[in-house]
């Protein structure tokens, strides 16, 4: 049931994906910028980049649809690779290679940019685990998981960069020139990589009782999402002209700081609670234990109580009359 709910959110997040793509690539055929940027004023999406998600999920699709290795889906996804590889070599050696897709130029006067290194790389990493049938490994661990953790954690600090309007975090990272609808198709491209070959990690957090799985489940969505949410909505009142910029950074603080709080109290009011149920639990058990210890005892009947392995674990009075053995000599 699980695998079967990840794969439907793989479906919808690469479908996403696409859509985005296709949007923007509509916005450079239409010349109406906020298509290109999602109203981000920052970088527009290279049309190279659109197409290249486009023909990833069309290979995501294909890939799935088939039970082997798909044919489509590795053209799909080596059509993706080679604008990649094509944008990083004009990107970085300065060669003309076509991938500015200038005759855009010609329609609206505004020529394309290349795609960025950041997310020529991205792309050609989702390129390389997109078609394939198995799981192979890298370093030991999972290949599209590895793959995932990487683009989705680019991304989202591209995203989380142009929210919070620092775009040392494009440097640093470097993510310099990572589109918001850029890094919104890859992440949810990562989503999708993720979910549909979940590793044993996601497994047992998604479904594990333990501690660390129930506060993993509480916090990382919060700690993801919060800061991005509430950053792009200081940075909408801040071009509505509601507050200054100085006070949008103070605010965020706050928000922050406030926000973060609560929800520390919260997991920890939620820890205790269900400490207490598991202390009660386990008094239960030990109460019906004690109780069925004390009937088997007083039973007629012999009656050995072994584990999994045969070892034994229990005599009753009966038993160690029949057997000749006494329960502290039989034990084990």
């Amino acid at each position: 049931m699980l695998h079967t709910r990840l794969l439907r959110l793989a479906h919808y997040a690469y479908g996403l994906a696409a859509a985005l793509a296709a949007v923007t690539l509509w916005g450079w055929v239409l010349d109406v910028p906020r298509l290109r940027d999602f109203g981000a004023y920052f970088h527009p999406t290279p049309p190279a980049v659109a197409l290249a998600f486009i023909l990833l999920a069309g290979g995501f699709f294909a890939a799935h649809r088939a039970r082997g290795l798909s044919r489509a889906a590795v053209l799909a996804c080596a059509a993706a690779g080679l604008l990649a590889v094509l944008s990083l070599v004009e990107a970085l050696g300065g060669v003309a290679l076509g991938m500015r897709f200038a005759f855009f130029g010609a329609w609206h006067r505004h020529v394309p940019d290349v795609m960025s290194p950041a997310a020529a790389m991205a792309v050609l990493l989702l390129a390389l685990v997109t078609p394939l049938p198995r799981e192979p490994r890298l370093f030991g661990l999972p290949a599209s998981s590895l793959v995932a953790f990487v683009t989705g954690g680019v991304a989202f600090f591209a995203i989380l960069g142009l929210s919070l309007r620092m775009l040392s975090f494009d440097i640093a990272a470097p993510l310099l020139g990572f589109s918001l609808p850029g890094a919104a198709a890859t992440l949810l491209a990562s989503i999708a990589i993720a979910a549909a070959r979940p590793s044993p990690w996601l497994v047992a957090t998604l479904t594990g009782r333990s501690t660390g799985a129930e506060v993993t489940r509480w916090l990382l969505p919060a700690a993801l999402l919060l800061p991005v949410a509430v950053g792009w909505g200081r940075l909408l009142a801040e071009r509505r002209g509601l507050f200054s910029e100085a006070f949008g950074v103070a605010l965020f603080t706050v928000l922050m700081v406030a926000a973060f709080s609560a929800l520390v109290l919260w997991v920890a009011r939620m820890l205790d609670r269900s400490a207490a149920q598991r202390a009660q639990a386990e008094e239960q058990a030990g109460e019906q234990r004690e109780w069925l210890h004390v009937t088997l005892s007083a039973i007629g009947d012999g009656v050995v109580a072994t584990d999994a392995s045969g070892r034994v674990r229990f005599l009753n009075a009966a038993a160690q009359r029949l057997t000749g053995w006494r329960a502290a000599e039989a034990a084990g």
